[in-house]
Order: structure tokens, then sequence, then C-alpha cells
């Protein structure tokens, strides 16, 4: 009988201890969601720093001189300003991605979400700082089919024409190239490369333009009825394919039937 009592009581004693870590668990994720909050409210700072910085090669120039950390052509100027808020610690190189990642997606800009929400909705620093390479093969070809019909989710946006030069002319007619353009003060980009054709680097520019879609309001007003038309135009090209197909296999069969009649 006193085992029995004993051993109730040493099990009532374990639950106490176990609910006292629980609660102080509790208090733990409470604080450290605080903490997250004050930390993605100060990347929202650096973003918006860094994207002022982007506008002109001089402002850049102008704080890589001031800020005193040492740097070398190689040098990014996302890790200079994390490491100039921040200092230099582990985490340093992750905050750096945070903002090179969110100034690539336009965060925080005009109908897109802010810092807090991306960051809180796709699980912190670490969830937004993985390479594309970390999503699964399907969804890089989700994000790729976004992106080759963005006419069909971004319907009030048109993109226009450049017209080549004596670099792009071993380009055939109807390949896919790069072109690296910067946003000046007036809303006009400024080309900076004449383009290149690489399939490696397209695809991981196809799978962050789609993401980037994928980020915008007019995408999710849009996406299903956007989506149903994709299924329909891809059905109707199996078709398509399957109608030329048969026929040619008949003009086969009446081609065999014809010669051997004639034999």
């Amino acid at each position: 009988m006193k085992n029995a009592i004993a051993q109730t009581a040493a099990e009532t004693q374990v639950r106490n201890t176990l609910q006292t870590l629980q609660n102080k668990k509790s208090e733990w994720l409470k604080h450290q969601n605080i903490a997250n909050n004050m930390l993605y409210v100060l990347l929202e700072e650096c973003l918006e720093f860094y994207r002022f910085l982007q506008k002109d090669e001089r402002y850049a120039l102008a704080f890589k001189n001031i800020c005193g950390i040492r740097y070398n052509s190689k040098t990014k100027l996302a890790n200079m300003i994390a490491q100039s808020v921040f200092g230099k610690t582990k985490q340093t190189y992750a905050y750096a991605k945070v903002l090179m990642n969110a100034y690539n997606e336009g965060i925080g800009t005009k109908d897109n979400q802010p810092m807090l929400q991306w960051l809180s909705e796709n699980n912190g620093i670490n969830g937004v700082i993985r390479d594309g390479g970390s999503d699964t093969r399907a969804q890089q070809e989700h994000y790729i089919e976004i992106a080759a019909n963005y006419h069909m989710f971004l319907k009030n946006t048109k993109l226009g024409t450049v017209s080549g030069n004596n670099l792009t002319k071993h380009i055939y007619s109807g390949e896919m190239l790069v072109l690296l353009g910067k946003k000046d003060d007036d809303g006009n980009i400024v080309l900076q490369t004449s383009g290149w054709k690489s399939e490696s680097i397209i695809r991981l520019v196809m799978i962050e333009y789609g993401k980037m879609i994928s980020n915008t309001e007019e995408y999710r007003q849009n996406c299903v009825s956007a989506q149903a038309e994709i299924e329909a135009e891809k059905a109707n090209a199996e078709k398509q394919v399957s109608d030329f197909a048969e026929a040619m296999s008949k003009r086969i069969e009446n081609a065999e039937c014809y010669f051997e009649e004639a034999a």
C-alpha cells in the first residue's frame, strides 16, 4: 500500500514538474515571438536602406567608404549592411541573405507584402534564405509555369520589346535570353547587359519570377481562372498531337496497303 501511495505521489510530482516546464515553454515562446517580430522590423528598416543604396552606385560606394568595414570587389553590399547593424556574428550571413532575397522579391514595395508578414508566413529567417534548389521539383516546375504564363495571372501587365544588337545576333529566333536592368528615379528600366543565354540561369530566373508573381494580389485574384485556362490549353495541345499522330498512322497503314496490293 505504501509503495502504491509513493508511486502515486511520484507521478503527481512528475506531472506537476512537466506542467511547470510546459508553462515556462509557453512564456519562452511568447518572448521569442516578440523578439522575432522586433528583429523582423529591424530587418525591414535595413531592407529600406539597402533599397536606397541600390538606387545609385554612388550611394553604395559612399556607404562602403564610410561604414568602416574592409571590402573588396567581391564583398556584397547586403553583407556590409548586416555586419554594420548586427556585427560580425554567425547570423550575419543569414541576415544579409534575407536582405538580398527580400530585395529581389520586392518585399515591402507597393502591392507586395511587408517584411514582417513575409518572414512570419515563411518560417522566419531560415525559411526565406533557402535557395531555389530547396523547393521540390514539382514546386519549381509550378513557378516556371506561372512565369511562362504571366499574362494569364497578371492581366494588367504588358511587357515591351527590346531591340537586339551585335552581341545577341547569334541567338536564334524564339530562343530565351536573360537581360539585366536597373530601375531609375523616373521609373524606367535601364538595361545593364545586352543579354545572354544559359539554361541553368534562365531556369533560376523563371523560378524566381514565378515566386514573385505568386506573391501579388493580382495573382491571387486570377490564379483559379488562369490555371483552368492553362489546363485547357494543355488538353487542347494534347488533342492536337493525338489527332496528328492518328492521321499519320492512318497514312502509313494506307501506304502499306497500297504497296501490298501493288506487289
